[in-house]
């Protein structure tokens, strides 16, 4: 198993490809056993030495709940920047995607390989803009596989590899917001709060936050799972951290993607 970064350092908010090639280098039949989706390699990385800025920490009730839940749902409530590659078919994705669940085995023969291109889209996580610039081991995982003559194992989650590979992210142009910095901004705009304290949190609704780098703003708020599906955004300033507006609208899963 190998993986290729097109370039490394890899700009901050820019795209950088991968390539990464499974070979069969034995003398039999490979079984490699999967979802709908048929990734054979999964790319990503958590940076080290580097965290997103904490924020200020401030808020009381239904407030302070919100915040909780919204850094846990983005994944970074300990400060963590994941750096996530996505498969090349899955590039026309906006936020997360599923996989058909059911399992699958295809065969490689030997000396054959499979080869996957996967892209970093330069943000970290999933649509929290730029990271800062650091360290990041990118880790490739290769799962569920064994050799046809030995059999199918007992237990097919223990047959997993990982290749590490080192690589740097370098942060270019002036300071931005941080996610828990964007998101006490939000909390800031009583039309957000009010929102939150009319819901029964957690019931049918959830956190959204998004950074979108085409018009360099936060996006926090609220999706309601009405019918239709109803948003309530903060727009916070990607740079200053001011708020600049609010948008209520309604959720289109075509053009917005999946929280």
């Amino acid at each position: 198993m190998t993986i290729e970064l097109e370039r490394n350092p890899m700009p901050a908010g820019e795209p950088t490809w991968s390539t990464s090639t499974i070979t069969n280098t034995g003398p039999d039949n490979l079984v490699w056993f999967h979802d709908g989706c048929a990734d054979a390699v999964y790319v990503k990385g958590l940076m080290e030495g580097t965290t997103w800025r904490p924020g200020v920490k401030d808020q009381t009730g239904a407030a302070l709940e919100y915040r909780k839940f919204a850094l846990e749902s983005i994944g970074v409530d300990h400060g963590e920047v994941w750096i996530v590659f996505q498969p090349e078919e899955f590039l026309d994705q906006k936020g997360s995607y599923g996989c058909a669940d059911v399992g699958m085995s295809d065969r490689i023969a030997p000396g054959a390989a499979i080869v996957q291109r996967e892209r970093w889209d330069g943000f970290a996580g999933m649509l929290l803009g730029p990271p800062p610039t650091g360290r990041v081991p990118v880790i490739g995982t290769f799962r569920y596989y064994w050799r046809e003559s030995d059999g199918e194992p007992e237990d097919i989650t223990t047959r997993t590899f990982d290749v590490h590979l080192e690589a740097w992210v370098v942060e270019s142009g002036k300071p931005r917001v941080h996610p828990a910095e964007a998101i006490d901004a939000a909390l800031t705009d009583e039309r957000l709060v009010d929102v939150i304290e009319a819901r029964d949190f957690r019931n049918g609704n959830e956190p959204l936050v998004r950074f979108d780098p085409g018009e360099g703003l936060w996006k926090v708020g609220l999706l309601d799972y009405t019918e239709p599906p109803i948003v309530h955004l903060v727009l916070v300033d990607g740079f200053s951290g001011v708020v600049s507006g609010w948008e209520e609208r309604i959720w289109n899963y075509d053009t917005d993607g999946f929280p």
